[in-house]
């Protein structure tokens, strides 16, 4: 079954005035320090009752702090930062990673740009059920790269273990009028589905599973459930819901089908869906 959704990208020649090549940037002989235009990051280690806390910092060059994150684990490769050409304009953007050492959560991400000031214009830790992070991409070739993130929403839903849980794609578009990445699901719906529906076969180990079946014994782990929202879920994120539910009906046999249906409406609430 196939757990993540990352998608693979052709690349297109194009022409886009982006960042300024000449506008390098540089990193302090000991690794702990990155310098970009009048700004630093600065890896720090913190103590705090006994216990050592990996942060970084973003600053200006006279000293003064603008933003501290402090989610990383106690292991200094799971605090990283690049420098990358990200949207249109004269500077390139900082992307600032923190694991914080789980064993499938939870990374976290934000991107600075660097116009009269640093401005966040995007950060993972607000929308509370972001994983990881593919490489930007420019899948619409607007020249300004989306975001392609793991959805954890329905990690551990209902039976279903980690291994188990449906997983899929989060798509984030940099929008010029507001200034900051915005969830797009709808917009980029033929990347999030792929071609599911048309692939799609039960596996061979669910396909005599019946309606009087207990589902508790049938499908212990959620494994049949997994296996079929795994499908279902992505349609529902980009507005396409009947088809979603038509996948489901066909599918799943079991008779708690009704109660996973509202377990699913209420677990969506809220959870990175489009602004309408």
């Amino acid at each position: 079954m196939k757990k993540y959704l990352f998608l693979v990208l052709s690349l297109v020649v194009m022409t886009c005035s982006k960042g300024n090549e000449n506008e390098s940037y540089r990193v302090s002989d000991d690794g702990k320090t990155l310098y970009y235009l009048d700004y630093m990051v600065e890896k720090k280690i913190e103590i705090d009752d006994g216990y050592e806390n990996h942060i970084m910092v973003l600053k200006s060059k006279d000293g003064k702090e603008i933003k501290r994150f402090e989610l990383g684990c106690d292991i200094e490769e799971m605090n990283t930062w690049k420098i990358e050409d990200l949207i249109k304009g004269d500077n390139k953007e900082l992307i600032i990673t923190q694991f914080s050492g789980g064993a499938h959560c939870c990374e976290y991400n934000w991107i600075y740009e660097f116009n009269a000031e640093p401005k966040e214009i995007f950060s993972s830790h607000d929308y509370g059920s972001l994983g990881f992070m593919a490489d930007p991409e420019d899948i619409n070739d607007d020249c300004n790269a989306e975001l392609i993130l793991q959805n954890l929403a329905f990690s551990y839903f209902y039976r279903c273990c980690y291994a188990a849980s449906p997983s899929n794609s989060i798509i984030f578009e940099y929008d010029t009028k507001l200034g900051k990445y915005v969830i797009q699901n709808i917009k980029f719906a033929e990347f999030i589905i792929g071609d599911y529906d048309d692939n799609f076969e039960i596996s061979s180990e669910f396909e005599n599973i019946k309606p009087t079946d207990n589902p508790d014994e049938i499908d212990p782990g959620g494994y049949y459930l997994g296996e079929i929202l795994s499908v279902v879920i992505p349609y529902l994120y980009v507005g396409r819901e009947e088809k979603g539910w038509e996948i489901f009906d066909r599918y799943y046999k079991l008779n708690d089908s009704e109660e996973i249906k509202e377990r699913i409406l209420e677990r969506l609430k809220g959870k990175l869906i489009d602004n309408k």
